[in-house]
């Protein structure tokens, strides 16, 4: 089984427009670039990164992906917290592209959250930029 990852990059606003710069021009000039088609997250600093990422929701990714819930209050029963605090989570999530939220429709509408990758790596550049 092939491994899916996400890439977690701490990098600032210049480092991130030169890195984009230079995928379009890849593109442009017909040069595909397997590395553009990775999923990608930039954040603009650790503190940034660990406002988005906390203990909780990090819990909260490793229990869908193992778990596959099919609805956000299973997921809240799965690790004892309230479904109003999950539900802020899971859409703090969903809103950055970590997780997706499909529609189930029963005799109530569901939403069950979804992990389609398997590793978050962080990636800090030690390089002034």
């Amino acid at each position: 089984m092939k491994i899916k990852r996400i890439e977690l990059r701490i990098e600032n606003e210049k480092y991130f427009s030169n890195r984009i710069k230079g995928y379009m021009q890849k593109i442009d000039s017909g040069i595909v670039n397997k590395k553009f088609a990775e999923e990608t997250l930039s954040v603009a600093s650790l503190s940034d990164l660990q406002k988005i990422l906390t203990p909780k929701r990090i819990e909260l990714l490793i229990a869908i992906r193992d778990f596959k819930p099919d609805s956000i209050y299973k997921l809240a029963n799965l690790i004892g917290r309230k479904q109003e605090n999950v539900q802020t989570d899971v859409n703090i999530l969903a809103n950055l592209g970590l997780i997706d939220l499909i529609d189930k429709q029963s005799n109530r509408k569901k939403r069950m959250p979804v992990v389609r990758y398997d590793v978050l790596e962080l990636r800090v550049p030690l390089v002034a930029v």
